[in-house]
């Protein structure tokens, strides 16, 4: 069964990260630099390391796929689709367990932190084809039209976006402020709460979203 892979859940933890910007854009001094990823639930194996590194990629042939978004991610994102389909832990990871854990209440980012807590390798695997997905096929992956300020996030910050989105611990990381956010009030006590223990790394990828947010996307996000 072929992976498919739609962005309308995967999207939904941007914009609400990003309308707080302002106050979130100071952050990196809260890391531990030498501490563990707080989200992971034990450290990659070894032949894991290299999961997250752009290797040199070859380009993606011509595709006769009629779906729009399977022609867009066969054209612009081959290397990481087969990557992930390769190994069944990126699958266990995004078509097993979030969707398990939504079927059973919880929300897209609750759902990305409890996975990744149990399958970081599969996350880890599954982060770039996400993140090359959202930047390169966001209008043909969308089932609804994307808006003005998730077009911005995906496109004119393209590079920060993308590479957050496909490094597994900013990733986590985002999703760990937004679901703080949902059930909390305070998302500057939530970031602070959910940075403590990230690599310097992490939070420094994070960081440089939010301050393309706000200073390229400020009117389509209403910042």
């Amino acid at each position: 069964m072929r992976l498919h892979l739609r962005l309308l859940a995967a999207l939904a933890g941007s914009v609400v990260v990003v309308s707080g910007c302002n106050s979130l854009l100071g952050i990196t001094d809260l890391s531990a630099p030498d501490s563990p990823d707080a989200s992971a639930d034990t450290a990659a194996p070894a032949d894991d390391a290299g999961v997250e590194a752009e290797a040199e990629a070859a380009a993606c042939a011509p595709s006769r796929e009629t779906n729009l978004c399977f022609k867009c991610t066969d054209e612009s994102c081959c290397n990481e689709y087969a990557t992930c389909a390769a190994d069944p832990r990126c699958a266990m990871f995004y078509k097993d367990c979030l969707p398990q854990c939504k079927a059973d209440g919880g929300s897209f980012d609750t759902c990305v932190v409890q996975c990744d807590s149990r399958n970081g390798a599969g996350h880890a695997l599954f982060a770039p084809y996400n993140a090359c997905t959202s930047v390169k096929c966001l209008t043909e992956c969308s089932d609804i039209p994307p808006d003005e300020c998730t077009v911005c996030s995906f496109q004119t910050c393209s590079g920060p976006t993308g590479a957050c989105k496909a490094d597994r611990d900013c990733t986590t990381l985002t999703s760990c402020i937004t679901a703080c956010a949902e059930r909390t009030p305070g998302l500057e006590k939530c970031t602070t709460d959910c940075v403590q223990g990230r690599r310097a790394e992490t939070v420094a990828l994070y960081d440089a979203t939010l301050a393309c947010y706000r200073q390229k996307c400020k009117a389509a996000c209403n910042l």
